[in-house]
């Protein structure tokens, strides 16, 4: 009986990769044709980061419309670029957008549920409402406590995000609690740059 299960989970847990990676590889390919259709039209001037970002939504609302899970992961990942360019309030509008198309699913990726979160969380605590993190991130922490065997990166992504929020709170018990159980995570993956926490 043990072996079965062990089986069953080993399974389910390369299954779970499997759809990771081919998930990412979809969305490099996508995100690579929207820089090379982008140079393809602008005549070889300069082009602003700004405005491709704004492209690639408006390309994703159109060809990713029958594919709402990798729409939202588009979502996801213009905010994080716009978060990087220091422009959080349409970061936080396009991941508003993000959670809808994610809470009108009948079934979310995990991986993506916790990524989301974490991203919105982030948004939040740096745009000065921790607690606004704390209460949006709270309701799925049980999902990365019961994921994090699977999805090692995410969950300890999450863990350490949620324990910003609660250090930026005051609650530092309890961030240094999440801290030292994303480490135990980040470890537990073993590669470069991994056990990077505060």
């Amino acid at each position: 009986v043990f072996i079965a299960v062990a089986v069953g989970v080993t399974w389910q847990q390369s299954r779970e990769a499997v759809d990771e990676a081919r998930r990412a590889q979809a969305m490099r390919d996508f995100i690579a044709s929207v820089f090379e259709k982008a140079a393809e039209t602008r005549d070889a001037r300069a082009v602003d980061l700004r405005t491709l970002l704004d492209a690639a939504v408006e390309r994703g609302d159109r060809e990713l419309a029958r594919e709402p899970v990798a729409q939202a992961e588009l979502l996801g990942l213009v905010a994080r670029l716009r978060m990087g360019l220091g422009d959080y309030s349409q970061a936080l509008a396009v991941l508003e957008r993000q959670r809808r198309l994610l809470d009108a699913q009948n079934t979310v990726p995990d991986g993506l549920q916790l990524e989301a979160g974490a991203l919105r969380g982030d948004v939040l605590r740096r745009t000065g409402d921790a607690r606004g993190c704390v209460a949006g991130m709270r309701p799925l922490l049980p999902l990365a406590e019961r994921r994090q065997a699977a999805l090692p990166t995410p969950a300890a992504e999450f863990l350490s995000q949620l324990g910003r929020c609660e250090r930026a709170l005051g609650e530092l018990r309890e961030a240094r609690a999440l801290f030292a159980r994303a480490l135990v995570l980040r470890q537990s993956v073993n590669a470069p740059g991994s056990a990077v926490a505060e």
